[in-house]
This record gives structure tokens, C-alpha cells and sequence, in this order.
């Protein structure tokens, strides 16, 4: 009985405090990441050095918003390479199970791929690919980009993608787009686009609805 007197003395006087001040300086330090500039810098910094890229000109915070003057990543032998990107989200909603960013867009992105070796053909399952269920909806109040440019193993699309200004959402339902304007180029001539695409089901056989 003494024993056991004596150990828990121990841990209320010893184990305890020191446990709760780590939790705190650990809460501490996250919240210092996401919304502090500096820390948000830090964070930004060191992931993408881990993707063998770098982040540049970063202002604002990630519970406030922020802005990045230029991210590059590499990751698999995909590079992409954003300028002028800006996020704002609504972390509060996630209390409701809501994903809800204000605000998504970027002057340019750059996004070159090179092939992969040839691997073998995979055996093919009889059961339908279904995507796994989405822990929060998802919703997009702008989602804009400048300027898209994919390239492969060198060589461009055929086409370019510029000025898209849009909305998404999505839920384990399906998801969706409206597009309130895209300029689609090719060498024959340009095409300004508007409509609403509609994934009806996240699963196979994936039906689709489109209206441009």
C-alpha cells in the first residue's frame, strides 16, 4: 500500500506537470506554425525542401490566409512550379464537417511530367473502384488560375488553359464545377468557355454531366 501510495505521489507531483507542459508547448508551437507569418514561413519552407523545392515570398498566415510569391516541387518526376498563389479557408467550419476555402488561386502554374519505365500490366479486379469516403464536404467559393501549362517528357499539350474562374464542391454524392469563364487555346484559334460539370457518383461507372 505504500508502494503504491509512493508511485502515485510520483506521478501526480512529477509525471503530470512535466507532461502537460510539453502538450502545451507542443499546442503552443503548432498554433505558432499556422498563425504566425514567420511560422507559416517555417512551415512552408521546410515541406516543400522536403519535395526538393523551395517556397519564396511567403506572407500572411495559414489560419488567416497567405500568399506565395513562388512553390516548386518535385515529387516522382513531376516538377510543378506556382506563382502567386493565395489561400483562404474557413478553418472554423470544420467543426461541421466542412472543408470551406474562401479563396484558391494562382498567377501561373507549370507542371512538367516525365514518363515513368514501362512497368507490368496490373491484374484487373472484378470489383468496381470506389473512391474511399470523404471525411469533410468540400467547398470552393473562387478557385481562379492565370495561366496552366502541362508539359510531358518535353512536349506541350495541344491545348492552353488561361483566366479560369470557378466554384467546387464535392461530398461523398459526387462533385461539382461551374466554370464562369476559361479561354481554351489552340493553334486553330481561341474559345472563351462558361457551364457547370457534374460528377454524379464517386465510384464506377463515374457518371458525368456536363453543360458548356
Amino acid at each position: 500500500m505504500k508502494f503504491v501510495r509512493k508511485f502515485l505521489r510520483h506521478v501526480l507531483v512529477w509525471w503530470l506537470p512535466g507532461l502537460a507542459m510539453l502538450a502545451a508547448l507542443a499546442a503552443g508551437f503548432i498554433f505558432w506554425l499556422v498563425a504566425s507569418q514567420s511560422g507559416t514561413r517555417l512551415l512552408l519552407t521546410t515541406a516543400a525542401q522536403q519535395l526538393e523545392g523551395h517556397a519564396l515570398d511567403v506572407n500572411g498566415s495559414l489560419l488567416r490566409g497567405v500568399t506565395v510569391g513562388r512553390l516548386e516541387l518535385t515529387a516522382g518526376g513531376t516538377h510543378v512550379d506556382i506563382h502567386d498563389l493565395d489561400l483562404s479557408v474557413r478553418w472554423s467550419a470544420l467543426g461541421d464537417r466542412l472543408l470551406h476555402v474562401r479563396n484558391l488561386s494562382a498567377g501561373a502554374v507549370r507542371v512538367d511530367m516525365a514518363s515513368s519505365p514501362a512497368t507490368p500490366p496490373a491484374e484487373e479486379s472484378s470489383e468496381p473502384f470506389t473512391l474511399p469516403e470523404l471525411p469533410v464536404t468540400i467547398a470552393v467559393d473562387r478557385l481562379a488560375l492565370g495561366d496552366f501549362r502541362f508539359t510531358q517528357d518535353g512536349e506541350p499539350l495541344p491545348v492552353t488553359l488561361n483566366d479560369l474562374n470557378a466554384t467546387f464542391a464535392a461530398s461523398q454524392q459526387g462533385a461539382q464545377l461551374r466554370i464562369a469563364s476559361l479561354r481554351v487555346g489552340h493553334e486553330v484559334g481561341e474559345a472563351d468557355v462558361t457551364g457547370q460539370a457534374d460528377l454524379q457518383g464517386l465510384a464506377d461507372p463515374w457518371p458525368f454531366v456536363a453543360r458548356l
